[in-house]
């Protein structure tokens, strides 16, 4: 929605300079990246808890999720909230879920463009991943 229609979504000043506030919406993110990434939970419990690693905060804050208990509007929701967060907090975010997708060594096509959909959201763009690169 943001490039087909530029003026519904502008450019948010930065509000925040810590997830601190945000641990739900980062519990959001990281257990979607998780779920897409394997069908099996113990695997699923090690992308998150790689990703989670990334954030710092404590330890009890973020929560996996049943996948079922969220859809798209969460995910765009929490990314809309996530926007207000500073550059460095966005850095964190998305190395947050580069860590989880590649928690097995093995980056699926379905991770790799949702993790580009969630660059993009937070005006941070990731460059394609390529086989082998």
């Amino acid at each position: 929605k943001r490039h087909l229609a530029p003026d519904a979504a502008p450019k948010l000043r930065t509000k925040y300079y810590s997830l601190t506030p945000f641990a739900n919406e980062c519990s959001i993110l990281l257990t979607a990246l998780a779920h897409v990434g394997s069908r099996d939970e113990a695997e699923q419990r090690r992308a998150f808890d790689a990703g989670a690693d990334r954030l710092k905060l404590k330890a009890d804050s973020l929560q996996m999720l049943p996948a079922q208990s969220f859809g798209l509007t969460e995910i765009d929701n929490a990314l809309t909230r996530l926007r207000q967060v500073s550059p460095a907090q966005k850095r964190k975010l998305i190395q947050m879920g580069a860590a989880c997708v590649a928690a097995d060594r093995l980056v699926t096509v379905e991770e790799a463009e949702l993790l580009r959909a969630v660059g993009d959201a937070l005006d941070c763009p990731i460059a394609p991943l390529l086989p082998g690169g």
